[in-house]
């Protein structure tokens, strides 16, 4: 099984590693990590492509989250890729990885801000939902009991 995990800063990262770790472990699956970046104007100035000290550090926090996954991944013996989306639409860029690694199945964690488990039209889970071509699995994060 093929696995794209899609990460980024909303604090849903170690509960849907732990939902990813359950499909792959014991059967030989592969993680690809995909940490999503929005709304960044690229530079050829500062640190890393980024001009702004605030879109530095968020990239670099981008970075040593991929890291941190790649290394949890890595101590259960699963294989990891990992990508970046910079700049580009959410949706099409998810869609777009996940059809050039031919994945299983696409995890991606949600904070429920509306309260509700149904996804809001237009929403960027309705999208992916809509028009990914293999199933994607929300893990929808209870932000009061830390689940």
């Amino acid at each position: 099984m093929k696995l794209l995990l899609v990460v980024d800063a909303s604090g849903c990262v170690l509960r849907t590693f732990q939902t990813a770790l359950e499909l792959v472990k014991g059967c030989g699956g592969e993680i690809i990590l995909l940490y999503m970046v929005q709304d960044i104007a690229l530079s050829k100035e500062g640190k890393n492509g980024f001009q702004d000290p605030v879109l530095q550090n968020f990239h670099i926090k981008a970075q040593e989250t991929i890291n941190k996954l790649r290394k949890m991944f890595k101590a259960k013996k699963i294989k990891v890729k990992t990508s970046l989306i910079v700049n580009e639409d959410l949706v099409e860029g998810i869609l777009r990885i996940a059809k050039k690694e031919k994945v299983d199945r696409i995890v991606i964690g949600s904070r429920n801000l509306a309260g509700s488990p149904q996804c809001l039209p237009g929403s960027v889970l309705h999208r992916l939902i809509l028009h990914a071509g293999c199933p994607v699995l929300v893990v929808f994060i209870n932000k009061k009991r830390g689940r």
